[in-house]
């Protein structure tokens, strides 16, 4: 889109056969030199594995590579990713077996021909999901999600610090006791606080806004 939102250019991604299903972007980035990163998922028909993808296109759109990613798990789902200076790549979003309730925050690192470095994972008991990414400083990046027990039906915000090893420096959980939804959103507010965004149903709530 141009700057008063007037139609450029467009491009789809998919299969054209019925091999994969629900093919989903759920996070765009762009890097100094102007490409274009996708990154979301998609399904199997057959065998109903889901892999996370990252799509890089030049900035006239044009496909330079595709990447899929399992990790040896059924599902596993990028929801946002982050761009660094060296050309790496960092996605978050959550992988999980099937027949399973629970789900771990994946983050998962890769070079600048989307080949993997690392894959991390956090948080093993009840439904976790990595929903955004954010960088402050030189080693230190943020994930923020959420943290639902399907068996009481309670969530919390969840909030993870790692380094840019993908070690984990600090995890906290917020909320209050009802479902107080996710992360969707973070950044640096300064040198000592964190914003994200999220909602609560909590009538006892740490906070709606933090």
């Amino acid at each position: 889109l141009d700057q008063y939102g007037g139609l450029i250019q467009w491009k789809t991604w998919g299969e054209n056969g019925y091999d994969y299903s629900q093919p989903s972007v759920k996070s765009i980035g762009e890097d100094d030199q102007g490409n274009i990163f996708f990154s979301g998922s998609r399904t199997n028909r057959q065998t109903q594995i889901t892999e996370g993808v990252l799509i890089k296109l030049s900035p006239a759109l044009d496909i330079i590579w595709e990447k899929q990613y399992l990790t040896g798990w059924d599902r596993l789902e990028f929801s946002s990713l982050l761009i660094l200076e060296d050309e790496t790549v960092y996605m978050t979003g959550y992988r999980q077996m099937n027949g399973t309730i629970d789900s771990e925050v994946v983050l998962v690192k890769v070079d600048s021909l989307g080949e993997v470095i690392w894959t991390r994972s956090y948080g093993s008991q009840n439904q976790n999901i990595g929903y955004s990414l954010s960088q402050v400083g030189l080693n230190n990046i943020y994930i923020g999600g959420t943290s639902r027990d399907l068996v009481v039906q309670d969530a919390d915000a969840y909030i993870l610090r790692v380094d840019t090893g993908g070690n984990l420096i600090w995890d906290t959980l917020v909320g209050g006791n009802s479902i107080d939804g996710v992360a969707y959103a973070i950044t640096k507010a300064n040198e000592n606080a964190l914003v994200a965004s999220h909602y609560t149903d909590s009538t006892v709530a740490q906070t709606s806004f933090f």
